[in-house]
């Protein structure tokens, strides 16, 4: 009694602008195992208008973009050595074109022969998935690859990493698979930095359907891009045609999908501008900092013509949250633009967003004495109808809050040392925000 096996076909077709195969007539896999009948049906005719899927066209923007269709069946099996050949041609001659002349050497690409050799041989084990690849590189010689796996292929069905902006660090990206895939069934992360004239396999390590590859550090201002497969090859090539005929699924499914992120040396979280009694405060975060060296503080009164206020002193290299702060003593009346000039170690930078304050000329608030013991009087502006005041420790930690009725504040339960005292008008606007020494 024979036994069943499934025989899994991937077709790949590089796109060549000189010469492919006709896409009406396709490629069709005639052999032992349909009797010769030629044009084949089912999962043995590839591309062509009669077939059940027709191909899609990837774009990937790699250098060489493919179409790729992808064929399952099951196929009675013997373990006997099969012949067969790859067929072209209208439906009056279907034997136009041919390619044959290889023993099939199992999860290796080689070279078929076209119009010319014995048929092709190879022998299918029961039980077995195979993923077929051909490269349509036109009417001559074509390579192919027949890759042998002892459980169905798996799908990639995730792929999380970085996007958008991140520093040089090295980054991890964690691949999910449909379950867990065969000994031979590996899995690879592909990633470039010149939109895929060149790019770099490497390797994922696998516990179960979870895997993760991690992407070298970087040089600032460089871009990634990188997307998932699985193959059988130990090494698979990174220069098409051959890379693509290696791969078994993609992180697209048929079409592979890269995604992109930018190394900058900093990630700035926020930056703002408030008036602070007769001054304005610019307080900025940031996220991740690497071999950052300094941000130039830069400020303009029409938002178009920029001079250097101030140079301050970066972290330098830092995965967590980062504080800066810098008070503009002298602001001009009416509004204030201010940005960051974003300086790496190597000289190269980058602007932030522009901020703005206006400034109306100070003086809403008055805090006296300073020292003070046990009481504070707090004087406003007549524009000012109810105030806030609330007073920090050095760590942020409020340790008082009212609201201002008599001009008065009671400070003799504070503790000896240093706070801020912060006031807000009706709105919540921060009036004024100054060091408090209590006696």
């Amino acid at each position: 009694m024979k036994k069943l096996f499934t025989f899994v076909f991937a077709f790949v077709l590089s796109l060549n602008l000189f010469a492919q195969i006709y896409a009406p007539e396709g490629i069709h896999m005639p052999g032992m195992w349909n009797g010769w009948a030629n044009p084949a049906s089912g999962n043995l005719s590839l591309t062509s208008s009669s077939s059940p899927s027709q191909p899609a066209t990837c774009s990937t923007g790699m250098s060489a973009p493919a179409n790729s269709t992808t064929y399952k069946t099951l196929l009675a099996g013997t373990g006997a050595a099969t012949e067969f050949a790859f067929a072209s041609g209208p439906s009056s001659n279907a034997w136009a074109n041919k390619w044959v002349n290889v023993n099939v050497s199992l999860n290796s690409i080689q070279n078929y022969s076209w119009q010319g050799g014995p048929n092709n041989n190879i022998t299918l084990a029961a039980g077995k998935y195979y993923t077929m690849n051909f490269n349509d590189g036109g009417y001559a010689n074509n390579k192919a690859i027949f890759m042998e796996t002892s459980a169905a292929p798996r799908l990639i069905v995730g792929v999380s990493g970085p996007t958008g902006t991140t520093n040089t660090n090295s980054q991890t990206v964690t691949i999910t698979l449909s379950g867990t895939p065969s000994a031979e069934e590996k899995v690879f992360l592909s990633y470039t930095t010149d939109n895929f004239a060149t790019r770099t396999n490497l390797e994922a390590t696998c516990a179960g359907a979870a895997c993760s590859a991690t992407i070298p550090s970087q040089v600032d201002m460089t871009n990634v891009k990188y997307f998932a497969f699985t193959s059988t090859l130990a090494a698979p090539a990174t220069t098409e045609p051959d890379a693509s005929l290696a791969w078994i699924t993609t992180s697209g499914g048929t079409c592979p999908v890269a995604i992109a992120y930018q190394v900058l040396p900093i990630t700035l979280n926020t930056f703002t501008a408030k008036n602070i009694n007769k001054s304005i405060q610019l307080d900025w975060t940031t996220e991740t900092e690497s071999n950052a060296s300094h941000f130039e503080v830069e400020k303009s009164t029409n938002g178009t013509a920029w001079s250097k206020m101030k140079e301050v002193k970066a972290f330098g290299n830092s995965i967590r949250r980062q504080d800066y702060n810098f008070t503009d003593e002298t602001p001009n009346k009416g509004i204030n633009y201010y940005r960051l000039k974003m300086v790496d170690r190597d000289g190269s930078f980058e602007y932030s967003k522009v901020v703005s304050a206006n400034f109306n000329g100070g003086g809403k608030v008055n805090i006296f004495p300073n020292p003070a013991q046990d009481v504070l009087s707090i004087t406003l502006s007549n524009d000012v109808n109810e105030a806030t005041v609330e007073i920090f420790n050095t760590n942020g930690q409020v340790q008082m809050r009212n609201v201002l009725n008599d001009n008065q504040l009671n400070i003799s339960e504070l503790a000896t040392g240093l706070y801020f005292i912060q006031v807000s008008d009706e709105n919540g606007q921060v009036i004024s925000r100054e060091k408090l020494m209590k006696k």
